[in-house]
């Protein structure tokens, strides 16, 4: 049978076709797998990507998030419970080990998701950090209140962990300074994907000085799929500028370098909030940078995930 339009044959079955085999290399790959480019050739791998329905995920852990690991100093039963109080309420003492990641060399892990759960009788709040390994120890979320009854998912963008990056949580209830932990109230579920590529950037860092260095795309282009920023001061509300440099020298760019221009620019990152500030990938060229700066310094933690274009 053949259909035309304007007695054109624009469908036409009468005609013998003989059966494609595609491969890469002498493989044709196995069920649901895809050709990728490398850049010289092509290669077969997962069908899953990220976005909906991703069948490349890995892992998914379910965390009971606890009260957290600090305990009192003092020598009066009220110095111990003030002082316990305290240092639940910091973000740099009080989160307890949620998920500590493999220390295998050759990978890297996204965190595709981090849902939290309230399923307590009370409202909540939840803190949490990333310790790099070999880095800092950076503020994810201090304190962001999940309603009585409510869900919240802390990622607008996909995140990378090293080996033996730390994930830490903490519930808190109460009002205020004054909160203190609490086990059981939140359960945590986190969506992990597993990755060969060591090609991932995973870094954060707490913004000390203006116009700091957080990354610089030194060995090849990149693309950068998150930037998160989190208040974790306890008391106000913090301006950060997130700005794009090219060329300079490490550790002397804001000088030696040209400030491109700024993905934000004195966006107030209220108490208690998490902002994203890529809504969609940005690319960086070879020699690119990213600086940031906050008012006030020690406010606010920066959390950047991407991956070289190699």
């Amino acid at each position: 049978m053949a259909i035309k339009i304007s007695n054109n044959t624009v469908i036409d079955d009468s005609r013998q076709f003989l059966p494609v085999t595609i491969s890469a290399g002498s493989t044709t790959g196995t069920s649901g797998q895809v050709l990728q480019s490398t850049g010289t050739g092509v290669t077969w791998g997962s069908g899953g990507g990220s976005g909906t329905f991703d069948t490349g995920i890995t892992t998914s852990i379910y965390i009971s998030v606890s009260a957290g690991v600090a305990t009192g100093i003092g020598t009066t039963a009220s110095q111990i419970i003030a002082s316990q109080i305290s240092r639940n309420n910091d973000i740099f003492i009080g989160p307890g080990i949620a998920y500590s990641f493999p220390s295998t060399a050759g990978y890297e892990y996204i965190i595709e998701s981090l849902h939290i759960t309230n399923k307590s009788g009370n409202n909540l709040y939840i803190s949490g950090r990333q310790d790099f390994n070999g880095g800092q120890n950076v503020p994810i979320a201090n304190r962001i209140p999940i309603p009585y009854q409510g869900a919240l998912e802390l990622l607008e963008q996909p995140r990378v962990a090293n080996p033996s990056d730390i994930l830490r949580l903490q519930a808190l209830t109460g009002i205020g300074t004054d909160a203190s932990g609490m086990d059981g109230g939140l359960d945590a579920f986190i969506t992990i994907s597993r990755k060969t590529d060591t090609n991932y950037i995973g870094i954060g860092e707490t913004i000390i000085s203006t116009d700091q260095e957080i990354f610089t795309a030194s060995t090849a282009a990149a693309v950068i799929q998150s930037i998160s920023l989190s208040n974790y001061n306890m008391n106000i509300d913090a301006d950060v500028t997130v700005s794009v440099f090219r060329g300079g020298t490490v550790g002397g760019i804001s000088t030696t370098g040209v400030r491109l221009g700024y993905l934000a620019y004195n966006v107030t990152i209220p108490k208690n909030s998490v902002i994203e500030i890529c809504q969609k990938p940005k690319q960086l060229v070879k020699g690119d940078s990213i600086l940031v700066s906050t008012t006030p310094n020690n406010s606010v933690g920066i959390v950047l995930a991407g991956k070289y274009i190699i």
